[in-house]
């Protein structure tokens, strides 16, 4: 699959339904995804296979995911939400 169709495909599955995660989860995937390294794709990507109730947790400072690598990127998405520019 090549690079822009898997942006795309997460773009779309970014998009959960609640402003929430809406307003955290796209950013992230349109302004920082590219720059991250495979491995960190690949935690996005696992991120996303969670259900709201865990993403809404997690990003609201609740909770942190107790799997190290969703640990890794929930700190990742929630550093670019603080500190990107609107």
């Amino acid at each position: 699959m090549s690079d822009d169709i898997r942006k795309k495909r997460l773009w779309w599955h970014s998009r959960r339904g609640m402003l929430e995660l809406d307003v955290i989860l796209i950013p992230f995937v349109e302004q920082a995804f590219d720059a991250l390294s495979e491995d960190d794709k690949q935690r996005y990507e696992d991120l996303l296979a969670q259900e709201d109730t865990e993403l809404f947790v997690w990003f609201m400072d609740r909770q942190i995911p107790e799997d190290a690598d969703l640990a890794r990127i929930v700190s990742m998405v929630l550093e670019h939400a603080r500190t990107r520019k609107l």
